[in-house]
């Protein structure tokens, strides 16, 4: 489980089970949840839809075998090697996306990501990435420190502040793509914000 060995609910949230009861908001693949800590802090923690990994494995499944069966059974050339190319492409693809669902793989991105951008002297330390907690996340949950901010639909972009947060999103993507080659590659609103 994503608890330490002996460690309790109530030794490590505030309100032990009942701190876990509404999400905050909903990521793509689970929800996330505002917890207060016991010893002093607040968290975020994503939890991941129970069954998705057997969902998504059986989808990819029946996806790739409908594209096998197409390749196999039409007299149609061109569509029998679109059907035989698209399941490669698939198989390709689905090997990444099941490795992406297990949220330790996300705490090892995030924290790469966090050494990158706090190490880059163009930044000048100008992105905050949350903290991960290594001893809270598995397979399934994911632990973060809570980061308070302005979200950035909220914000005027015209001006002097939102000109400013544009120019360095724009300056920490160059640095993504020009220096570590490691890009953040969920950047919608709920995953940026102006920090407090």
């Amino acid at each position: 489980g994503p608890l330490p060995s002996g460690t309790t609910l109530s030794s490590v949230f505030k309100y032990g089970r009942s701190a876990i009861t509404k999400p905050v908001a909903a990521a793509s693949i689970g929800q996330v949840y505002k917890v207060e800590l016991a010893e002093g802090g607040t968290v975020a923690i994503k939890v991941q839809r129970p069954g998705l990994l057997r969902l998504v494995s059986l989808d990819l499944f029946i996806v790739q075998s409908l594209l096998d069966q197409g390749a196999r059974v039409t007299s149609n050339k061109q569509f029998a090697e679109t059907c035989s190319s698209t399941n490669g492409v698939i198989g390709e693809w689905a090997t990444r996306f099941i490795q992406e669902l297990d949220y330790r793989q996300e705490a090892i991105n995030q924290k790469r990501f966090a050494s990158f951008m706090t190490n880059s002297s163009f930044l000048q330390n100008s992105l905050l990435v949350p903290k991960v907690y290594d001893e809270f996340t598995s397979q399934y949950t994911l632990m973060t420190e809570w980061v308070d901010g302005q979200r950035l639909i909220d914000m005027n972009v015209r001006s002097p502040e939102g000109k400013k947060t544009i120019s360095m999103l724009l300056n920490a993507y160059l640095v993504q793509l020009l220096e570590t080659g490691l890009l953040h590659a969920d950047p919608h609103l709920g995953n940026l914000l102006m920090a407090d």
